[in-house]
């Protein structure tokens, strides 16, 4: 076997004592806004409630804002540490890096949206960090779409809103390009 298991015999007591950041990726672009989330546990580990007064901060200067757990980069490039403060001390910390994507590339080689309904296109941006390909998330303006149809539809963000079907023309195909 090659697993540890470690078992307290402590109580739980419901006291707020750390909390665990995530965030939906751990590399993203230049001016991207970053929704960070929080689990709160006690001492033990077991789920507790955040207490509404905690803070946010940022560990590195000059990167960007945060208000509520939501990061806003300045559009400086680096490792930004975002913590959770509750009672002076930092109960909570994830770093993500900001960079510019070195390609953008489309995970399916045809879409096919319903007349009617919008669909995300399925862009990846990656870059390559210390010698590994690293998946960026992207923003809603951090991509330009163009199309060889424009009658089909508009963009919407990463989101492709398709005409309905009593407007559709005749040729119901597209090219569409990222950059």
């Amino acid at each position: 076997t090659s697993t540890i298991l470690v078992i307290s015999t402590a109580p739980a007591d419901g006291v707020f004592a750390r909390a665990t950041l995530s965030t939906a990726y751990d590399y993203v672009t230049p001016g991207s806004t970053v929704a960070f989330t929080a689990l709160g546990t006690d001492a033990v580990g077991t789920k507790v409630d955040i207490p509404a007064d905690v803070q946010w901060q940022i560990k590195e200067s000059g990167m960007g804002t945060i208000e509520n757990g939501t990061f806003k980069s300045n559009g400086t490039e680096g490792k930004v540490t975002v913590q959770m403060v509750y009672d002076g001390k930092v109960v909570g910390e994830k770093s993500i890096t900001v960079v510019t994507p070195d390609t953008l590339s489309f995970d399916q080689p045809i879409v096919t949206i319903p007349f009617g309904k919008s669909a995300k296109i399925p862009v990846k941006a990656t870059a390559s960090i210390d010698g590994v390909v690293r998946e960026i998330g992207l923003g809603a303006n951090d991509v330009t779409f163009t199309t060889t149809n424009d009658a089909l539809g508009r963009f919407d963000g990463l989101d492709f809103v398709a005409v309905s079907e009593a407007n559709a023309p005749e040729n119901i195909t597209s090219t569409v390009t990222a950059t």
